[in-house]
């Protein structure tokens, strides 16, 4: 059960606001965590293991909702709270987290059935984590048409026709035909339809720089996007 990728991110995004470590971690002092921060701990580890599921393509992990940004940002976000809360330093977290990695992973271990201790504690996780971070709104289907022809634009300036941008080509197509499909029948015109397609793209081309220019992602349900461009 991995979670070292969250980890590590998470410690460079301390090491970039100039967190000091004031001992090894091995020989750090341990953390008295309330039972609310504990359960926020259980809730961490639980995303960083089934969003690296995820990452892995395997069918267990990906019976939950995409947890790679939401699930980091809530990472993150927990050490930077307990640094600030408990006045602990990046590594004595970092211990914290591992531990509680570790010991998700004997109680797997001792049930024989990984998937479903994780399992049993994601219920309450993902009531908190739509509590602390909303998932995405789901786009509309001139948005998901706009949103896809925007990641083929990256991916086609990056890697030229490669197959992952054939594929986004042909389910912006798929999508942009849908949309016109459904404005033409809420009695828009050509003209329109065009106007309207390339605001769209504009407004989320717009607000993606503004994003990565704080370093940030677009909160965007990309899966959503996916579904309706489905046969």
């Amino acid at each position: 059960m991995p979670i070292q990728p969250f980890i590590q991110d998470n410690a460079q995004e301390s090491e970039a606001q100039s967190f000091e470590p004031e001992a090894p971690p091995e020989f750090a002092p341990s953390l008295q965590l309330s039972l609310e921060q504990k359960a926020d701990v259980k809730c961490a580890v639980a995303f960083a293991i089934v969003a690296g599921g995820q990452e892995r393509g395997e069918a267990s992990a990906l019976a939950y909702p995409l947890l790679g940004e939401r699930g980091r940002t809530f990472f993150a976000d927990l050490g930077q709270r307990l640094i600030k809360d408990l006045d602990a330093t990046p590594q004595q977290v970092q211990l914290v987290l591992e531990s509680e990695a570790r010991a998700l992973q004997e109680d797997a271990q001792e049930t024989n059935d990984p998937n479903g201790t994780v399992d049993a504690i994601m219920e309450p996780c993902l009531s908190r984590l739509d509590a602390v971070i909303p998932p995405p709104p789901e786009p509309s289907l001139p948005e998901c048409a706009a949103i896809m022809e925007l990641a083929y634009d990256e991916v086609f300036a990056r890697e030229g026709l490669s197959p992952t941008a054939r594929d986004l080509k042909t389910l912006a197509s798929v999508l942009e035909s849908r949309a016109r499909d459904e404005l033409r029948a809420q009695g828009k015109s050509g003209n329109e339809i065009d106007a309207e397609l390339a605001a769209t793209k504009a407004v989320f081309a717009a607000e993606a720089l503004a994003l990565e220019a704080e370093g940030k992602s677009p909160n965007l349900d990309y899966d959503y996007c996916f579904e309706l461009a489905k046969p």
